[in-house]
């Protein structure tokens, strides 16, 4: 339980029994008019106190976004992977569609040299996992620090290039290692811990202060005493594209018969929630900065920019 849950319980209960103990006292002291004035006063300052509790900690309105992305396994090449990204691959620091073709080409052959039965398994659920893979490399890439900083520079003769700075100091965030990444992915089930390697992922992740990060089979959560984001896959709509994605043809078929490329569409649906409880601290800003910052990066990441 948050510790200012525990607070709240207590002040909540402290002032019913100090309000209903006043009264008390003021009515078996009925000759004492200070007396009951006092008690009339911490009666309605403590119902004063519990209404604006109620009006003004409320819960702001989740953010939800959802995102598609296709994903097709070559079961001949042992792949699975956006087969389109799109065009221009960003510079330095800048989110970009085209940055995942970098860890997704080669999660697929890393996973089949550790289980060479991976892609002859459930399918779909495969590829719910990569999108769930693709989310944690985003947030090694491209959201490492929790606070960052991103200064593009605009040039004519050599092109644009990008910088991005942490900002949090000690004592301001929670640190989740690469390993711990791998392992939070094993224990859920997930083949893609094998893979998670390439470049700018070799340092650790700054969440939030007091962040948990939690890897379910189809889910990923980062919750904090602030708000809690949720990445989670839908592939509700179980149809899958047998054509060659290189240009439309026919099915390529395997010497079993089967398909060789299989393209599957997988949402995934973003969702930032914050607490009542600090709806007013101090820094309640920088973490609804942190998650708009989140989801319009993960928005990128998978579908490219708008």
């Amino acid at each position: 339980m948050d510790w200012l849950r525990a607070v709240l319980i207590v002040n909540l209960g402290a002032l019913l029994v100090a309000a209903s103990t006043a009264a008390v006292l003021a009515w078996q002291n009925a000759g004492s008019r200070n007396l009951g004035l006092a008690a009339g006063t911490i009666v309605a300052t403590s119902a004063l106190f519990i209404l604006q509790v109620a009006f003004e900690l409320r819960r702001a309105e989740p953010t939800e976004e959802t995102f598609s992305a296709d994903f097709t396994i070559d079961r001949l090449e042992h792949r699975i992977r956006q087969w389109r990204y799109t065009n221009t691959y960003a510079s330095a620091g800048l989110v970009h569609n085209a940055d995942r073709v970098t860890y997704d080409d080669g999660a697929g052959p890393a996973l089949f040299k550790q289980d060479s039965h991976v892609f002859d398994g459930d399918r779909g659920l495969l590829s719910q996992q990569m999108a769930i893979f693709d989310v944690v490399v985003l947030l090694l890439r491209h959201e490492s620090d929790w606070q960052l900083r991103r200064v593009l520079y605009h040039g004519q003769t050599l092109g644009s290039a990008s910088t991005t700075v942490p900002l949090s100091k000690p004592g301001e965030y929670e640190v989740v290692t690469v390993q711990e990444l791998r392992d939070k992915l094993r224990l859920a089930g997930n083949p893609f811990w094998i893979a998670l390697d390439g470049p700018f992922l070799d340092h650790p992740l700054r969440l939030p202060p007091h962040s948990s990060l939690s890897v379910f089979p189809t889910t990923l959560e980062i919750a904090n005493p602030f708000c809690k984001v949720t990445f989670s896959t839908d592939y509700a709509f179980a149809g899958v594209d047998f054509r060659n994605p290189r240009d439309g043809s026919d099915p390529e078929p395997l010497p079993n018969g089967e398909s060789r490329h299989e393209t599957r569409v997988i949402n995934v649906d973003a969702k930032a929630e914050f607490y009542a409880l600090r709806a007013f601290h101090k820094d309640a800003r920088k973490y609804v900065a942190w998650t708009r910052r989140l989801l319009d990066d993960a928005r990128i990441w998978f579908e490219g920019s708008r």
